[in-house]
């Protein structure tokens, strides 16, 4: 870990504008995002009287798209000018791992929260997944806060090294989402057994879970070994990963109040939604599921 009397390391050419282009275009992924989803913003979110639906989603899509932003403006005015201190860098750093790790809290919660209705709120369940929610979340805490530590960084706050407990941060990562997935595919394969499985509801929550499970593993396995093992990319990276957490918390969103709109009003296309019900709790309505399979 560097210290205030350890020399600053001069940053590669063409490695600051390369992490100012990779944090451009994360924004403008994102931004894009933004506008091309306006109106199911409209429809399923701010016209939902559901509080917890609208403060997880609006904390997913505004909290990433305004950290990268301040993350932008903060490379181009203290990043980028050969004096950045290693203890400035590692404040923003620690602005980075901390926001990464809150929009990841928001997939697993959304994700849990779906299995959780599936296995019709059973406390086995609900207790297990809360069990591997908070021992995991914790655990990453404390790998992504001692990573922090010992991390080095250049005169452009460019990472330099990579420390070995993001391989144990990225170990609960996977550990997590592993849960989810194979709490989702068991109740998957219980639907093709019993012919349910065409049920909207299992089509969308197994599609969305498997999808997030690719997106998250597809990355940590990608990344982390680069990182540790040929180059540091954590500064070009982390833009990208909280651009793609946002689009992807928020698109769980939209798809389940789209279907819970379809399965309480299927005869309305254009009305918004007018129940309070969240997530899958009162899905099976236009499914035709046995009430014993979904709550």
């Amino acid at each position: 870990m560097m210290t205030l009397g350890d020399p600053i390391l001069l940053t590669p050419p063409g490695a600051v504008f390369a992490r100012n282009c990779s944090a451009v275009g994360a924004l403008a992924l994102l931004s894009w995002e933004c506008i091309i989803t306006v109106r199911q913003e409209h429809w399923y979110i701010w016209r939902n009287p559901s509080k917890v639906i609208k403060s997880l989603y609006l904390f997913s899509r505004y909290f990433a798209l305004s950290s990268l932003l301040f993350g932008f403006f903060f490379m181009i005015h203290v990043c980028s000018d050969d004096l950045a201190r290693p203890e400035t860098c590692r404040v923003w750093f620690g602005f980075l791992v901390f926001g990464t790790q809150l929009l990841l809290m928001c997939i697993e919660i959304l994700l849990m929260l779906r299995v959780y209705a599936l296995y019709e709120r059973r406390r086995l369940v609900g207790g297990c997944l809360t069990a591997v929610f908070c021992g995991c979340n914790a655990a990453e805490g404390v790998f992504g806060m001692r990573s922090l530590l010992a991390s080095s960084f250049d005169s452009n706050c460019l990472a330099t090294t990579t420390p070995q407990d993001v391989a144990l941060y990225a170990a609960f990562l996977l550990f997590t989402q592993l849960v989810i997935f194979g709490f989702t595919a068991f109740k998957r394969r219980s639907a093709i057994t019993r012919g349910w499985l065409r049920a909207p509801i299992i089509q969308v929550t197994a599609r969305d879970g498997i999808l997030m499970f690719v997106g998250v593993a597809g990355l940590v396995i990608a990344s982390v070994p680069y990182a540790m093992f040929v180059e540091a990319v954590a500064h070009y990276i982390y833009p990208w990963i909280s651009a793609f957490l946002s689009i992807g918390a928020c698109r769980l969103i939209i798809n389940m109040q789209r279907l819970q709109r379809r399965s309480l009003s299927p005869a309305t296309s254009t009305s918004p939604p007018d129940s309070t019900v969240e997530f899958t709790t009162d899905i099976e309505i236009e499914t035709g599921i046995p009430q014993s399979f979904i709550a």
